[in-house]
């Protein structure tokens, strides 16, 4: 591999927004993740996992004509 993997990541925000829909990740799809419905996370914890999925909405794939390949 030739470069760095990392280098092309969107910084996270020290204090993250709650989440928004955005790309190929709507309200639906969130609400299907159930991302600390079961109270074991904090807000913050919630909020940083919905940035670290809006910053990378396109490489999700919810169903199988979205899916890619890798080389």
């Amino acid at each position: 591999m030739i470069g760095d993997p990392l280098a092309d990541l969107k910084a996270l925000s020290i204090r993250p927004e709650p989440f928004h829909p955005t790309g190929r990740l709507t309200e639906e799809h969130w609400k299907k993740l159930a991302i600390g419905k079961d109270g074991f996370l904090w807000l913050a914890e919630i909020d940083l996992a919905a940035q670290v999925l809006m910053n990378n909405s396109e490489s999700l794939a919810w169903e199988d004509s979205e899916r890619g390949q890798f080389r």
